[in-house]
């Protein structure tokens, strides 16, 4: 029986010159030592390691082979690729967070009474809570008073309190979405194994939040001049002809208006204007964001399967594990206590744990070199067989 020096096949027909498994040549069992333990084997660490046994803190980074353990995520070949979707997610779920405490909309108008040189200037802030109300009276150009009034959309009966609070809730589940696909990209980036299922969470949960963020912004768009009408439109179209506003946000999302008109005797003059605010930015900048970094992530997913990453990936063996002795794996460290090694023919000898070895050639455990009459190369997946053997080991090939 033979022993591979390399991974350790034992093979019955001594006539097999090349290992099937690894292609490594079968030495003569009686010109070398096999598996020599880490831990006892006297090494010249500045040069290369004999018999290709690795040491204890050796990785494997190859993406193939049974004990394959690539780096994936944040310490793998697309690490920018997560690093930069963790980045616009975290600012993205930042910025929706925002918008649930500034004002989406803002209506502005000032009147102006020429004749006593008197004005007012009156501002409405509107945000997905509720709203604020600030008035400024003014005389010869010096403000004289203010009034600030704040309410809950809660305490309103109309179509743009229904709207708003609506937007709400929409909002707060795409900022809950955002935050558990946040959450996903860093579990796929950071675990040990790659997990497509984490990494398309990851992409399916922050483009949802996206959306939601996103149709809020087009619903806000579209609605509120239809819900400003019904509550203030309707109101002042019933006015009679000395009412100051004929446009305003009950007739566009975005606009303005000004004029003079006389009313009781006196010259007045008006403008107004009326646009989204800060919030309504904020939230289709946080859903690009979101959109951005979900679809890096799935790219860097899809990157790292063509690099071969598995689902669970088979743990490396360490050194204690390799094979010490006629081909029999170690299962743990403690069997290397009191080991000492043998050549083949002779048995095992009890010790201390502690061997003293007076020379050393690493020559001696180098594998010797194929002869050529004595194998054949397979054409199609290049392994080195012997001669009794008409088939190769690896891909069973016919020898030519």
């Amino acid at each position: 029986m033979k022993s591979c020096w390399k991974c350790g096949n034992q093979i019955e027909d001594d006539s097999i010159m090349l290992c099937p498994v690894c292609g490594e040549e079968l030495a003569d069992p009686q010109s070398r030592v096999p598996f020599l333990p880490q831990e006892i084997l006297p090494v010249d660490y500045s040069s290369s390691q004999p018999m290709g046994i690795p040491y204890p803190s050796q990785e494997t980074t190859s993406p193939a082979g049974p004990y394959s353990q690539p780096f994936h995520g944040f310490k793998g070949p697309n690490s920018r690729k997560y690093v930069t979707a963790t980045i616009l997610m975290v600012i993205g779920m930042v910025l929706l967070i925002v918008t649930l405490a500034i004002p989406w909309y803002t209506w502005r108008y000032e009147i102006e009474n020429k004749d006593e040189d008197k004005s007012a200037e009156i501002v409405l802030n509107e945000d997905l809570f509720g709203g604020e109300f600030v008035g400024t009276t003014k005389e010869d150009g010096e403000a004289v008073d203010e009034y600030k009034e704040k309410g809950d959309w809660s305490d309103e009966d109309d179509k743009v309190s229904d709207l708003y609070t609506n937007l709400s809730y929409i909002m707060i589940v795409s900022i809950i979405l955002g935050a558990v696909g946040f959450v996903m990209v860093l579990v796929s980036g950071g675990s040990q194994t790659f997990k497509k299922s984490y990494n398309n969470a990851g992409f399916y949960l922050g483009l949802s939040a996206a959306l939601l963020a996103l149709l809020s912004v087009i619903v806000l768009m579209v609605a509120l001049p239809l819900a400003h009408d019904a509550t203030l439109g309707e109101e002042i179209e019933e006015e009679d002809e000395d009412a100051l506003f004929s446009e305003g946000p009950w007739d566009s999302f975005w606009g303005s208006d000004s004029g003079d008109k006389e009313i009781h005797g006196n010259d007045i003059a008006y403008s107004t204007n009326w646009r989204p605010s800060f919030g309504w930015f904020i939230a289709m900048i946080g859903g690009v964001l979101y959109i951005a970094g979900g679809v890096i992530i799935y790219s860097a997913g899809k990157a790292d399967q063509q690099y071969g990453f598995q689902e669970e990936a088979a743990p490396i063996p360490p050194a204690t594990q390799m094979i010490a002795q006629g081909g029999q794996p170690l299962q743990n460290v403690e069997q290397y206590q009191g080991f000492q090694p043998q050549y083949y023919g002779s048995s095992p000898q009890p010790t201390t744990g502690e061997q003293e070895f007076s020379s050393y050639d690493p020559a001696s455990f180098a594998p010797k070199p194929l002869i050529p009459d004595q194998y054949w190369q397979c054409p199609n997946c290049g392994s080195q067989v012997s001669l009794d053997y008409t088939f190769c080991n690896q891909c069973e090939t016919k020898r030519e």
